[in-house]
């Protein structure tokens, strides 16, 4: 699931696209993978068993994680990783 999704986002946007644009375009693939995994993984383990009651309880559960994976993923993760690239470009620039 996470290779097909993290290639439709080529067909979702195009190299012609502004950056803030394919940025955004990647936080909502990352997060949607993220949440799905979240809600139902986090299920299981919070519960300690593996069961089918996380389907029956998935789209009450998802928006909240969801929520949740996008705002550490726009506001926490996004920032410091571009921020990082920037500082490692900037230095192989100088050398």
């Amino acid at each position: 699931m996470c290779y097909w999704l993290a290639n439709r986002k080529e067909s979702i946007v195009s190299e012609k696209d502004s950056f803030n644009t394919q940025i955004t375009i990647n936080i909502l693939c990352n997060v949607l993978i993220v949440s799905a995994v979240m809600t139902m993984i986090g299920t299981w383990i919070g519960q300690q068993q593996v069961f089918t009651l996380s389907l029956h309880t998935y789209f009450n559960n998802w928006p909240r994680n969801f929520a949740i994976a996008f705002v550490v993923e726009a506001v926490i993760a996004q920032p410091i990783a571009r921020q990082v690239l920037l500082y490692h470009h900037l230095k192989a620039i100088k050398n």
